[in-house]
């Protein structure tokens, strides 16, 4: 809980020594119902395949005590970010290369819905916002996943919710933030919507540089 109350520039000096060396992060993001979870583990294997120490950080939601999906408390939203992060962290001392993650720290804050009156009520709920926001940037790779009818009518879950106007609502709120920082993350940025399951897989033997970077001694730990 300790980063939630730094000061913006103490904030950044933090998140620039994360010593995460040679690890490269995959971040896998967007609402629920996507493919999202599919797909990390298809690209994890991929990695294997390839000779890497890969992992799958599976999502946080899931196991929180608290409130989630259109109800998600505060709570909620910092109880799933900072279990994130420290999956990751995890994964980065358990010595692995490659860590895929099913979703990111800043989800969370999604599906908050965190507006600028929220954080001036709760005002560390801004400095944890701009935190997750800058964990988002720092990944190798983000691939965004797009809502898509016909896959989420083909996948049952018993923990998101089933709401559909709250997927999409979910979808477009992301839309808005990846759209702000595109520019940003340029070739680290992937925009993809699957309506199969077969389309991931379709996706990956057609993709497989650009999502996997296999081969690019650039973008792969040595």
């Amino acid at each position: 809980m300790f980063f939630v109350l730094l000061t913006s520039d103490h904030k950044n000096l933090f998140l620039k020594n994360m010593n995460f060396g040679k690890v490269h992060r995959i971040a896998i993001v967007g609402s629920h119902g996507v493919g999202k979870t599919t797909l990390a583990l298809r690209i994890a294997t991929e990695y294997k395949k390839a000779g890497h120490n890969a992992i799958v950080v599976q999502e946080s939601a899931r196991e929180c005590p608290f409130r989630i999906n259109e109800g998600q408390s505060h709570e909620a939203t910092l109880w799933i970010a900072l279990n994130h992060c420290l999956k990751e962290l995890n994964g980065l001392q358990r010595g692995y290369n490659v860590v895929v993650c099913d979703r990111s720290a800043f989800d969370s804050v999604v599906y908050d819905g965190m507006t600028d009156d929220c954080c001036k009520m709760v005002p560390h709920m801004s400095r944890f916002r701009d935190f997750c926001l800058d964990w988002l940037k720092g990944y190798n790779q983000v691939i965004f996943v797009e809502a898509d009818d016909v896959l989420s009518n083909s996948i049952g879950d018993a923990v998101r919710s089933t709401n559909e106007d709250f997927r999409r609502k979910i979808d477009r709120r992301y839309q808005y933030i990846i759209n702000q920082i595109a520019d940003e993350l340029g070739d680290r940025l992937t925009r993809l919507q699957f309506s199969s399951i077969r389309d991931i897989d379709l996706n990956i033997q057609s993709n497989r540089n650009v999502l996997c970077s296999v081969g690019q001694s650039s973008c792969l730990p040595s």
